[in-house]
């Protein structure tokens, strides 16, 4: 098997490797692909905050306006 001639990687060379594969997946995702990973990974995030922490955030970074245009009920 050819996994038996590999070497050990140290940290740095090991984590070099990491980055690049990571970059040549995303060089192959179109547009699409990578706003759903990103919608996807936020959505994961904002999903363990509370109301409170959510409206604080959202006016901190985007005004009160924008918390009451995102907070109204649906139609």
């Amino acid at each position: 098997m050819f996994h038996q001639n590999l070497k050990s990687m140290n940290e740095e060379q090991l984590s070099n490797l990491k980055d690049n594969y990571a970059e040549l997946i995303v060089d192959g995702l179109d547009h699409k692909d990578i706003y759903r990973i990103v919608f996807d990974y936020l959505r994961t995030d904002i999903d363990s905050a509370t109301e409170s922490e959510l409206k604080e955030e959202i006016v901190d970074m985007y005004g009160e306006d924008k918390w009451d245009e995102l907070s109204k009920p649906a139609p």
